[in-house]
């Protein structure tokens, strides 16, 4: 009987073991494929990012440029509208001189 016990327990340890192997191997991470879809996800992002930023930044150039366009226009107006005013206050002094005291 005490054969039969230890022949039994040796059963038991032996498939607590091999339990215990499996449960072991089966918790174990595979980071070769985690490591190949993050640089795959990376690459992708690169490739995605590159012309979104050459396009932000030709954006920002003509900006830029229709800014000063319309900068040069204002100050063109601004001058021109300057001059109208003088010569009609000038206009306005010739048809109506100023009274002297």
């Amino acid at each position: 009987m005490r054969k039969e016990f230890r022949m039994l327990d040796g059963k038991v340890d032996a498939g607590f073991s091999l339990l215990a192997s499996k449960i072991d191997a089966g918790r174990k991470i595979e980071w070769t494929p985690i490591s190949i879809m993050v640089s795959a996800l990376l690459a992708i992002g690169a490739a995605l990012y590159y012309p979104v930023r050459e396009a932000i930044s030709e954006s920002k150039a003509q900006t830029e440029i229709a800014r000063r366009e319309n900068e040069a226009r204002i100050i063109k107006l601004w001058d021109a509208t300057n001059a109208t005013s003088r010569e009609l206050e000038y206009l306005k002094g010739q048809l109506h001189p100023l009274q002297k005291p």
